[in-house]
């Protein structure tokens, strides 16, 4: 019970976070090696922050239409492309009227076009954030950082662009939904610089849209 109340004292939401956590939100990501279903405080030593160790595959533990806010960033492409359907169902479900859902996703259509036209640029910024891993050597030629870009080592399981991801938020009922800039939202400058945390290479790839319930 102290649990559930914990999670109803906060309106926004940021699913499958990863390391970037913001303060005010609730931050949900999935870690096997941690309890399920706890609360962690100040993960990574990030000051008046929480996290929610839970699968969000088996849905969201939000009420409906009880956030004002419900952010996800590079997690959709972790799903299959009917588990995503799921997913954002599930965001429709929780998300209140007028509350703002936006998803964040690499771009499919920025990665082929790049491919296609032979443009160097998010190529060579992939590598510069890859130079440190010691897969690097392996990431010389267009091909294999494509590939990588879009596989992660098996971890990405679909691949999205505006014209499909516009489609199925509609068939979910979402509305005005638009496309958007990296932090670029209707979400406080603030906290958008928290949890849409700037990279050359995210701000290059990323598919950035936002709708309302």
């Amino acid at each position: 019970m102290e649990l559930e109340m914990r999670l109803h004292g906060y309106s926004k939401w940021n699913l499958g976070c990863g390391e970037s956590v913001a303060a005010g939100y609730m931050n949900v990501g999935f870690w096997r090696h941690l309890e399920p279903y706890k609360l962690y405080t100040n993960p990574w030593n990030v000051a008046d922050t929480v996290l929610l160790n839970y699968d969000l595959t088996q849905g969201i533990p939000a009420e409906d239409g009880s956030l004002d806010v419900c952010f996800h960033s590079h997690f959709l492409e972790h799903l299959s492309f009917y588990d995503g359907i799921a997913f954002l169902r599930e965001c429709y479900r929780v998300t209140a009227r007028g509350g703002i859902h936006r998803i964040v996703v690499p771009d499919l259509e920025v990665w082929i076009n790049s491919y296609q036209t032979n443009s160097s640029l998010i190529f060579e910024k992939f590598k510069e954030e890859c130079i440190k891993k010691e897969e690097y050597k392996y990431f010389q030629t267009r091909t294999s950082i494509f590939v990588e870009a879009l596989y992660a080592r098996g971890h990405h399981k679909c691949f999205w662009d505006f014209e499909t991801l516009k489609s199925i938020l509609e068939t979910v009922g979402f509305v005005d939904i638009t496309r958007t800039l990296y932090q670029e939202s209707k979400i406080s400058k603030h906290e958008i610089m928290q949890i849409e945390s700037y990279s050359p290479l995210r701000c290059l790839e990323s598919l950035c849209v936002e709708c309302t319930r």
